[in-house]
């Protein structure tokens, strides 16, 4: 777990956290109520089956209280003997009483949950329009929207360096997680990050990744849509890796450097 998005996960009071198959579900929520305060109580709201809930949540060593949606009215009735809840809402879309009850206590917190390959275009909209911070978890990457970094008072200029000098990877792994078109790029990035970029910037940079093999592309309804080039997969997993690993080695250096450690 990043040490920004632990960060983000302490400070936030009301998070939407939307994941890609291949991320550790119970990895992220076991990360969230790790955080909590002695005071809070866990909270698990979803329509998993309480059993199979309870199992996993056993193997991780937490003991949350285990509700499925339909009885939030009877947790309200009775929470006066909680002082305050710590909350994972997982993949429940109709929740304005769960809503209601964190609202009802300021020092609530809640992580709503989803799979995006579970969600139409609409929901993500209206998830997004609820929320004031959103994560984006893939398996190489994770991308918090740009309320996230500015709360966590990050340079917004060096998030748009970042985003500038790491666009080929970026792309990649948004591309990776599912084929799309320049323009959908050109709204990720700007919605994630807050940086607006000229088609003149994204266009070329596809076509690049396509000479080289990476990507390939196809017209749908007058659309060209990105894809992952057959039998590149691995390939693009690798450059992926490479990046993280190249990463963590720089992220190390500066601790061990600038942050007062030597390098002997």
């Amino acid at each position: 777990m990043g040490s920004i998005l632990q960060k983000s996960f302490i400070e936030s009071r009301h998070m939407l956290f939307l994941y890609t198959r291949g991320v550790n579900r119970d990895l992220i929520q076991a990360s969230f109520f790790s955080t909590a305060k002695k005071d809070e109580t866990l909270l698990y709201i979803s329509n998993e089956e309480p059993k199979s809930a309870r199992n996993r949540f056993e193997k991780l060593n937490l003991f949350p209280l285990i509700m499925q949606p339909k009885e939030i009215k009877r947790l309200s009735e009775g929470m006066k003997k909680y002082r305050s809840f710590r909350i994972i809402l997982e993949g429940v879309m109709e929740h304005q009483e769960i809503h209601e009850l964190l609202d009802s206590n300021k020092n609530n917190t809640m992580l709503c949950m989803y799979e995006v390959c579970t969600l139409k275009l609409e929901q993500v909209n209206e998830l997004v329009r609820i929320h004031k911070r959103l994560a984006l978890n893939t398996p190489n990457m994770t991308i918090l929207s740009a309320n996230s970094f500015k709360d966590l008072n990050i340079d917004y200029s060096k998030i748009e360096r970042f985003v500038k000098e790491y666009l080929d990877i970026i792309v990649l792994a948004l591309i990776a997680s599912k084929p799309m078109c320049g323009i959908e790029i050109l709204d990720v990035i700007h919605r994630e990050f807050n940086v607006l970029l000229s088609p003149g910037t994204i266009y070329p940079l596809l076509h690049k990744l396509r000479d080289e093999g990476l990507l390939e592309r196809e017209y749908i309804i007058k659309k060209k849509i990105y894809k992952v080039a057959e039998g590149n997969e691995k390939n693009i997993r690798n450059i992926l890796d490479e990046h993280l690993i190249a990463n963590e080695f720089l992220n190390e250096f500066l601790k061990s450097t600038a942050l007062g450690g030597n390098t002997k």
